[in-house]
């Protein structure tokens, strides 16, 4: 029986070996399928992730041409007034010239308080006098009151840039 024995030793461990083995490989399999699973769930979130970094990125980008935009459209309309303001400077009448260039200068340099006093004037004597509004009315106060601020920045705004030019220079 010893041979028997040997031969039902060898066969139960070939048998628990291979059972063992199976056991191991469905295991290694099982653990392998969750770790995959797993690396899958964490590439997608780092797909997320660096998609939401990119729309932030985009987003940054967006805003900085918009600023860029906006600060030359601010610088544009600076020089622009700039040049009115040198242009408004502009004389017709030299030393010992005529006079009707002479006049002319005067109602050129008195044109612009003039209309700024008018304009506030106007403002006034529109503000204490209107009780109710019609649409009509609304509409020629809205405007009246666009001119008077746009004429009073106008006036004053070219002072300070005069004075501003007269200290720098002098």
């Amino acid at each position: 029986m010893s041979i028997l024995g040997s031969l039902a030793d060898s066969g139960l461990a070939i048998l628990s070996g291979g059972a063992t083995g199976l056991v191991g490989t469905a295991i290694e399999a099982v653990s392998g399928h969750f770790k995959a699973k797993q690396e899958h769930q964490q590439k997608l979130e780092m797909a997320r992730e660096e998609r939401t970094i990119l729309e932030l990125e985009i987003k940054g980008q967006e805003r900085v041409a918009s600023i860029n935009a906006e600060s030359q459209n601010q610088i544009a309309e600076s020089q622009a007034m700039i040049a009115s303001y040198k242009t408004d400077r502009a004389t017709y009448s030299t030393a010992g010239g005529s006079a009707w260039l002479t006049g002319v200068d005067v109602v050129r340099g008195l044109i612009r308080p003039l209309v700024t006093v008018y304009l506030l004037v106007l403002t006034t004597y529109i503000y204490i006098h209107t009780q109710s509004k019609s649409s009509l009315e609304s509409a020629v106060v809205d405007a009246v009151l666009y001119l008077t601020i746009t004429g009073v920045t106008w006036y004053y705004g070219g002072k300070r840039i005069n004075h501003s030019n007269k200290t720098a220079k002098g």
